[in-house]
């Protein structure tokens, strides 16, 4: 025999106060599942502290069931909004990028509809906290590959590197739980660095700078110290060409080589080699980055040619 069970689906338009709740009943009637009729703030979280220069912040709510296709943002450097300085209705969405009109204030926001209104949040904008590198300061390596250092800045989610010559410069993003990183600069010549806290769309103040030369006339050969992955890379001066070793019993079976962009500039297919001898002549000047191949695994580097 075979036995059909029929469920029954009312939909119900209710007209809520926004004191009232909707509870959604599962189908064994023992799920009770809260839902808000009315819109909630979701970000800047109240109070937060931004310590960016963005270009605008954006606002989120949630939808709610107001039965409302319009929002109307409103925000104010007064708390009680008897004179706000922005008004605004959006349509089907639940986000706005405020243009920041100013810092060092604190704005106030709230979302309205033709049924209910949120509750009032703040965030603050403050002026960013300007950094201080660590090091180098104004130091002469023989090392082609140059530790950089800095001290921790909260203002970010992520640094900006800007190291300059005076025939190029180059930006190189790290993630804010790192304080360091190492480039491979080749030639010797003179450059200056410092660094900048990143947040969303937003940029702080620039640190102190520092200054490093590389000191190539000391040796042709400079081995390289503090490389985790165990390959050497250094320039030789007297062959004009970089030089790659890699530890032992580490057989590389390839090298690629790319531009500042991502495009291929040059790459060999290597026969299980230890030692690799790439002429700088035929690379472009400035950033690029080299991949080598060993037992399956791909080791990185981004070098400097000058």
């Amino acid at each position: 025999m075979l036995t059909v069970r029929l469920c029954a689906i009312v939909v119900v338009t209710l007209f809520l106060s926004s004191s009232e709740r909707v509870f959604a009943v599962g189908s064994g009637g023992h799920e009770r599942v809260q839902i808000d009729s009315i819109p909630h703030n979701v970000s800047p979280k109240n109070d937060s502290t931004l310590r960016c220069i963005p270009n605008h912040v954006q606002l989120k709510w949630t939808v709610g069931i107001s039965f409302t296709d319009a929002y109307y943002v409103e925000i104010s450097r007064d708390s009680n909004f008897f004179t706000p300085d922005f008004s605004q209705v959006v349509f089907h969405d639940t986000t706005y990028n405020y243009s920041v009109p100013q810092h060092d204030t604190t704005f106030y926001w709230r979302i309205r509809t033709d049924f209910d209104t949120t509750a009032i949040w703040h965030f603050n904008l403050r002026q960013p906290i300007a950094g201080t590198i660590a090091s180098p300061l104004a130091d002469t390596v023989t090392d082609y590959t140059v530790h950089f250092f800095w001290h921790p800045n909260p203002s970010g989610d992520r640094y900006e590197l800007l190291i300059e010559s005076d025939a190029f410069s180059l930006r190189d993003t790290v993630s804010s739980k790192d304080t360091s990183t190492s480039i491979t600069l080749l030639g010797s010549k003179t450059y200056t660095w410092k660094f900048r806290p990143l947040c969303g769309d937003g940029v702080g103040m620039w640190s102190n700078s520092g200054m490093v030369y590389i000191d190539a006339t000391q040796q042709d050969v400079a081995e390289q110290s503090g490389n985790t992955d165990g390959f050497r890379v250094y320039f030789n001066a007297s062959a004009s060409a970089i030089m790659v070793n890699a530890p032992q019993n580490t057989p590389m079976t390839k090298y690629s080589v790319y531009n500042l962009n991502g495009q291929p500039v040059r790459e060999q297919w290597l026969d299980g080699v230890s030692t690799v001898r790439i002429e700088s002549s035929s690379l472009p000047k400035g950033p690029i980055f080299l991949e080598i191949q060993s037992q399956g695994k791909i080791f990185r580097r981004m070098l400097i040619v000058d």
